[in-house]
């Protein structure tokens, strides 16, 4: 019941539909001044949910976690 049909992804574990991702990138202070973005990341972050919105994901089954302020708001 965590799987849907019609979603392709590489997922690490089929039956488990999550993962983390680490990419590089270089962070930076955000506009606020007390937190960080990494703009490289958010890229990435944006590819792959648009690929799961255009599969048929619903946004509310679609979950970003970011410990940083600056990059939860820049996404």
């Amino acid at each position: 019941d965590r799987t849907m049909k019609g979603v392709s992804f590489p997922w690490p574990q089929l039956d488990k539909p999550q993962f983390f991702y680490v990419s590089s990138g270089q962070e930076e202070i955000a506009g606020s001044g007390t937190s960080y973005l990494n703009r490289t990341e958010a890229s990435s972050v944006e590819k792959l949910v648009t690929r799961f919105l255009n599969s048929g994901v619903k946004p509310e089954q679609i979950g970003v976690i970011t410990p940083y302020e600056g990059q939860r708001a820049y996404l």
